[in-house]
């Protein structure tokens, strides 16, 4: 069974699929299949969220940062961009 043969099972016949996966394991499929969707997620995110209110809040809630002053926030928040950002979050994964 190939692999897009194995997802429409588990979309369609899930206790077929385990079954199948009992006699055949798949490990590498499905842990693809995970990582891409992470990574999808993460995408998207960063895509809809509004970056400069994600920052502000992200240091504001920080106890360390809201012991800065100002000019010291305002580096850190242009150290920060949404590139960064969606970098990092999605290598984290």
């Amino acid at each position: 069974m190939g692999n897009m043969q194995f997802l429409a099972l588990m979309a369609s016949q899930p206790g077929k699929a385990f079954d199948a996966l009992g006699e055949r394991p798949k490990y590498w499929f499905p842990l693809l299949l995970a990582v891409a969707a992470s990574v999808l997620t993460t995408w998207w995110f960063y895509q809809v969220v509004d970056i400069q209110w994600l920052l502000e809040e992200s240091l504001r809630s920080n106890p360390r940062m809201a012991a800065l002053d100002d000019a010291q926030r305002a580096r850190a928040v242009q150290a920060m961009s949404g590139a960064h950002l969606e970098a990092t979050s999605s290598v984290s994964l």
